[in-house]
């Protein structure tokens, strides 16, 4: 068997194609091909004992009050946020003289 780390949770399974973009794993017994966004996935643990991991997962920080200001990271790369799931909106007002002083409003998105 091999395993599929995602979020601490253990998939035990056998691995068929990891892709630019995606996993590929079937469950034991099944012939049903699963597949899961990569850049959720923190590693894979395959049979042979060989381990992968992949640096997108180690990115990903969880929020849990607005003192965790710091673990947030803008994008407008689509592909980054590819397999997280939509909590909410956020947005902000720049205010002084900063880099974002020109920008009207700077809109984030909350994902797990």
């Amino acid at each position: 068997m091999d395993t599929v780390v995602i979020n601490n949770q253990k998939i035990a399974c056998s691995v068929k194609e990891i892709t630019p973009d995606a996993i590929k794993y079937t469950y034991p017994g099944e012939d049903v091909i699963n597949s899961v966004f990569k850049n959720t996935v923190q590693k894979v643990i395959f049979k042979s004992g060989r381990i992968q991991t992949f640096a997108e997962a180690t990115s990903y920080k969880e929020i849990t009050n607005v003192m965790d200001f710091d673990k947030v990271t803008i994008t407008s790369v689509e592909s980054e946020v590819r397999g997280l799931f939509k909590l909410g909106d956020v947005s902000s007002k720049a205010k002084g003289t900063t880099v974002y002083s020109n920008q009207e409003r700077v809109k984030g998105l909350i994902a797990k």
